[in-house]
């Protein structure tokens, strides 16, 4: 009897034990670093859509918003491909796959996240901004999730649920839809086939393992990646020369000065790899890509602080 009763307490303490894991384990399922990317395109895309600093209250609903959503989409992603992430090295230690998280407690965390990220767009934004973040789940999670097992063209897709976000922002300020928006939303797209073509080369083998038909895996010598690579580059920069026509003399000059060091920085990475196709060539073009585009929002968020645009 004695080892009956103190069964309740061990049980209950080994439950409590568990929620720093699990906790963590739900963190890891929102994918932290590529939301951080996602958050600090919205806030600068709120910065610019309102031509300076934007309401407080707006900002951060834009920023909550999506960032939940993103977090859904991203938990929704790993529950649909839990069997593919168990064939693939870089993905077999995440919490579905590594059976550190069921699959059916999951998909509660991706309702809430997601139902609740829409609820505060709706309710804090309006109606546009939660529809943009609607569509950009639904292509992320019901288009490009599962053409990914048959077609390299779901990178396109992807792309654009990946660019998205800017417009969730540009609509939760009240900004209407334009071209500077256009031209975000393209630059943002743009900025995905050189960053997920590095990514596609380096884990190529993974990809191929668990069946996925990727860029790489399609075309093994890498060509393709590396060309798609250096268009995606070479459309960005006049892509990213826009905002300079928008703006006064000198915060223009900083944005064009910025576009053309820092696309001619991706573009030669881009070039490199294309020539190169090496995993060394693949992970430099990722690391330019990972500084560029931090580094461009935060330019065109700070020159609208500082009051250059008209």
């Amino acid at each position: 009897m004695s080892s009956l009763t103190a069964s309740g307490p061990m049980i209950a303490e080994s439950s409590v034990a568990r929620v720093p894991a699990v906790v963590g384990d739900l963190l890891r399922l929102t994918r932290p670093r590529i939301a951080v990317m996602i958050l600090v395109a919205v806030g600068a895309s709120c910065f610019v859509a309102a031509w300076g600093a934007p309401d407080a209250g707006l900002l951060w609903s834009a920023v909550l918003g999506t960032g939940l959503v993103a977090a859904s989409s991203s938990a929704a992603n790993q529950w649909l491909e839990r069997d593919t992430d168990a064939l693939m090295r870089r993905t077999a230690r995440r919490p579905i796959p590594a059976r550190r998280l069921a699959a059916r407690h999951v998909f509660p965390f991706v309702a809430l996240t997601g139902a609740g990220g829409l609820a505060w767009l709706a309710g804090a934004a309006g109606w546009s901004p939660a529809g943009w973040a609607a569509l950009s789940w639904l292509l992320y999670v019901g288009a490009y999730t599962p053409l990914k097992r048959y077609s390299p063209w779901s990178t396109g897709i992807g792309a654009v649920a990946g660019a998205l976000p800017v417009v969730v922002a540009w609509t939760a300020v009240g900004a209407p839809l334009g071209w500077r928006c256009g031209a975000l939303f393209t630059w943002m797209f743009l900025w995905q086939f050189p960053h997920f073509m590095a990514v596609a080369w380096i884990h190529r083998d993974d990809y191929a393992r668990a069946g996925l038909r990727m860029m790489t895996v399609v075309d093994r010598s890498g060509v393709q990646a590396g060309v798609h690579a250096v268009l995606g580059s070479v459309a960005m920069i006049p892509v990213t020369l826009a905002p300079a026509i928008m703006v006064r003399t000198q915060g223009g000059a900083w944005i064009a000065a910025a576009a053309i060091v820092l696309g001619g920085l991706m573009l030669g990475a881009s070039f490199h790899f294309l020539f190169q196709r090496t995993l060394r060539s693949a992970r430099l073009l990722l690391r330019v890509s990972l500084v560029y585009l931090p580094l461009m929002f935060a330019l065109l968020a700070l020159t609208t602080v500082l009051g250059s645009w008209r």
